[in-house]
């Protein structure tokens, strides 16, 4: 399972553009990803306080581009 953490408001946007992309993406070249187990330190560490979040689920089944574990 690989999760993803986004703003509700970046969602609903997506939504209406069709496609999800991070801001990562463009400044780094890939979107990040947890595991299950890694979640909850990473949205202690980089969201504590943030209202409005989502999380969201994402099938590796269903990646058009290369899956890396870094």
């Amino acid at each position: 399972m690989i999760l993803h953490i986004t703003s509700r408001t970046e969602w609903q946007n997506s939504q209406t553009r069709g496609e999800y992309t991070a801001p990562s993406l463009e400044r780094e070249g890939f979107i990040h990803c947890s595991t299950e187990k890694q979640v909850l330190p990473v949205a202690n560490a980089f969201y504590r306080g943030q209202k409005a979040l989502v999380l969201l689920v994402i099938d590796e089944a269903k990646l058009k581009p290369e899956l890396k574990w870094e």
